[in-house]
């Protein structure tokens, strides 16, 4: 009986694969890269959110991708990168991964609720390896969104620590978070918060 509470309590701190290469020198500073959402599947319809009209492809890629990025940054008490590193100096480059947004023409939306959890730790690696750092060294920081599901309540989001410097994957893990807030915008910022709370000590 205590081994399976121990393994419901383990299920609820995210899903898939977990992989820490080497430790994390958390004594340097962690550089935010953003939200990459390049390789988002959203399953079903937005269309009972009313408060934002419709929303196609554009109006994702267009206008709610940089709006969840710009989030991070404009709510940073709410969105704590420390708290949930353990890094004590953040730098802010969420451009690197915020650009990977996918072209408007993307069809994001799709029927297939296999299409949630699509990515691998293998699939985020070679992410990476296209990112832009622009000269940057040290360690960094991306969440990449592979699924959006209203049926589900939840996001699926790949949370992965890179070397800058020779574009290697440190560390990765995949969450299932719940969504929720008011709004589109808010609902599934609420999943980005809690994947946050939810790493807080895994790495």
């Amino acid at each position: 009986m205590k081994k399976l509470i121990l393994l419901l309590l383990l299920a609820g701190f995210g899903t898939g694969a977990f992989a820490q290469k080497e430790k994390l020198q958390k004594n340097q500073p962690l550089t935010w890269l953003g939200l990459d959402f390049a390789h988002l599947h959203f399953i079903g319809s937005a269309a009972q959110w009313k408060d934002a009209g419709e929303i196609n492809n554009e109006k994702l890629s267009g206008t709610y991708f940089q709006a969840w990025n710009d989030l991070v940054q404009q709510e940073p008490d709410k969105y704590d990168l420390k708290k949930a590193t353990g890094f004590q100096e953040i730098t802010m480059a969420p451009d690197v991964a915020g650009i990977f947004r996918g072209n408007r023409s993307t069809n994001f939306f799709t029927d297939d609720p296999t299409a949630f959890q699509h990515l691998s730790e293998a699939d985020i690696q070679g992410i990476i390896k296209k990112y832009n750092f622009g000269g940057r060294t040290g360690t960094g920081l991306v969440f990449i969104v592979e699924g959006m599901d209203k049926g589900r309540e939840a996001a699926s989001i790949w949370v992965a620590f890179v070397d800058m410097g020779s574009k290697s994957l440190l560390a990765a893990k995949n969450y299932v978070s719940k969504a929720g807030g008011f709004g589109f915008r808010n609902y599934w910022a609420g999943a980005v918060y809690k994947t946050l709370k939810a790493m807080k000590g895994d790495f």
